[in-house]
């Protein structure tokens, strides 16, 4: 008995010391998995130069679900199945213990475990299958929470009182996508019943033998508790678990991988990213473009032709949705066009080497983003691989107009514009554009052979944009210029406006040309002046009222 104790005392101790190891090692596992699956992920979609194919509702699903959704990742299913793995090993070791009184009774209990447990197998395969279709709902219960928590949505959504709609709209998705897991747990215990069932019936028939066989003195009291532990060990394993419930989402984020990784892999334009594309020598040109974006049923840009000099300073100008952004994503390699073809120096935009391209062309969005770091760094990034010098960074914001209220920032240009992180501040809708046009003016004195700027002043007047647009032109040197405007008057000192409407260029020339064509340049470019000569009118009577 001594040394049965003394034994049982080892194996204590030694558990004690192995399980915190295991804990670490399954934890690594699983953070190892998930951070492959990410880096797997990454590499597809950076791969991928369209935008149309990661913009896909599908692979956005596929994507959320990567991260585990709301439910669990690839890493703690990983975690998960080691403790399976002791599950069915303790298992293993119950049946042995139960087979040195009776193999048929052992091989009983055995089959009906593996039954059962099979059954929870493909149980939990189509678990995962539904985590998949109901991914969607998944990501927009994500979404809703974002728009309650995030700061950018939560001001309108605390001034519109829109808290209770959202909290509806959550439950709502919330339990359609719960819906599938529920039902599978609902399914599994109705279909059990006859395992379970047979399964009692083993135990109660390996009890009444184990005892009779203990009254008789076949069998020692010791053993009949082992025999019965091991039933109660053995029936351990087709309970299920949490790690048993972790192994469905976690498939359902593996396949969700391989999906989004496949479905990203659709053919596009080359990307070797050490070719190297020679500066523009030539022009670039727009042969018969066309472009529908999917899903939708009208073309945005219907046969157009356009020819951009070296050089040159063009102006696109145009109503919103004339298609002007979108032809800025089509020159970037971001859109395949639907008919036609983009060319670069003679050469189709798809022959080319995508990253070497995109090293040639810098571009400010009008919805640029606005990177939660330093003032500095905002402005750098558009050259993230070559050193840029602090004087190079203020020339730049000054020329842009940014220096002075980057220099009252809390720290200068090394403030983090943004509120969450301490010492950090925000800037206005006008101040966060001049930043980014000090960001295309540094291209302007980088490696950018090409510049476009996509309404990067939408929230500066007429007179400051007008200001900043001309101070850009005599930055710019030899640098082919594309900028692009709603308002006809900022870019009247361009070398030629092109006019769009309804995707098509319907006039083409200098600002005085249009003019005196009297056509739909001149006619809006009128009425927008009219509109502005009127404003500052009414702010003249109201200076004079308050005077008087």
């Amino acid at each position: 008995m001594l040394v049965a104790l003394a034994g049982i005392a080892v194996l204590l101790v030694l558990e004690r010391l192995v399980a915190p190891v295991l804990d670490v090692v399954r934890y690594r596992i699983g953070r190892d998995i998930d951070g492959s699956l990410r880096d797997e992920l990454l590499a597809a979609a950076d791969a991928q130069p369209l935008l149309s194919v990661l913009e896909g509702e599908q692979v956005q699903n596929q994507i959320s679900l990567v991260g585990g959704g709301l439910f669990g990742t690839a890493g703690s299913a990983a975690t998960a199945a080691a403790g399976i793995v002791g599950r069915y090993l303790q298992a293993a070791l119950s049946l042995a213990v139960i087979a040195w009184f009776s193999v048929p009774l052992a091989a009983t209990v055995g089959v009906i475990v593996v039954a059962i447990r099979r059954r929870w197998h493909k149980a939990f395969s189509a678990l995962a299958d539904g985590l998949l279709e109901s991914a969607g709902d998944l990501r927009k219960v994500t979404y809703v929470a974002e728009l309650a928590t995030t700061p950018p949505a939560a001001k309108e959504v605390r001034i519109f009182g829109l808290v209770d709609w959202l909290i509806t709209r959550s439950r709502g998705y919330w339990v359609s996508a719960v819906a599938v897991p529920f039902e599978v747990r609902a399914r599994l215990r109705r279909s059990a019943r006859v395992e379970l069932t047979l399964l009692g019936g083993s135990y109660v028939l390996t009890s009444v033998f184990a005892a009779r066989a203990a009254a008789r003195g076949d069998l020692g009291l010791g053993l009949l508790a082992a025999i019965l532990q091991a039933q109660f060990s053995a029936a351990q394993l087709i309970a299920p678990t949490g790690d048993d419930f972790s192994t469905g989402p976690g498939y359902a984020a593996l396949r969700a991988t391989g999906l989004a990784v496949d479905a990203l892999a659709v053919a596009g334009p080359a990307r070797h990213g050490d070719a190297e594309v020679p500066p523009l020598v030539g022009a670039i040109e727009l042969d018969g473009v066309s472009f529908t974006y999917p899903g939708g049923h009208r073309p945005v840009l219907h046969d157009l032709h356009l020819r951009v000099e070296r050089g040159e300073a063009l102006a696109i100008v145009g109503l919103n949705g004339a298609g002007k952004t979108t032809l800025v994503k089509l020159l970037c390699g971001l859109y395949r066009p639907t008919a036609g073809v983009v060319r670069v120096d003679g050469v189709p935009l798809d022959d080319l080497d995508q990253d070497a391209w995109r090293r040639q062309i810098a571009v400010i969005f009008q919805d640029f983003v606005r990177y939660e770091l330093s003032a500095a760094d905002n402005i750098r990034l558009v050259n993230s691989e070559a050193a840029v010098s602090d004087p190079e960074i203020r020339a730049a914001a000054d020329a842009a107009g940014a220096v002075g209220f980057i220099d009252a920032l809390p720290q200068g240009f090394d403030t983090v514009l943004s509120r969450q992180y301490p010492g950090g501040a925000d800037l206005s809708g006008g101040q966060w554009q001049r930043v980014a046009l000090a960001r295309a003016l540094l291209a302007v004195r980088s490696d950018a052979t090409v510049l476009v700027l996509d309404e990067p002043t939408a929230n500066l007047d007429v007179r400051a944009e007008a200001e900043l647009f001309d101070r850009f032109l005599e930055w710019r040197g030899t640098t082919t210029s594309i900028l692009i405007s709603h308002r006809f008057s900022s870019v009247r000192h361009a070398d030629r406006i092109v006019v769009l409407d309804e995707g098509r260029v319907v006039e083409n020339g200098t600002h005085d040309e249009l003019v005196a064509l009297g056509g739909r340049y001149a006619e809006l470019f009128a009425a927008q002046a009219r509109r502005f000569h009127d404003d500052q009118t009414a702010l003249a009577g109201e200076d004079t009222a308050v005077d008087a």
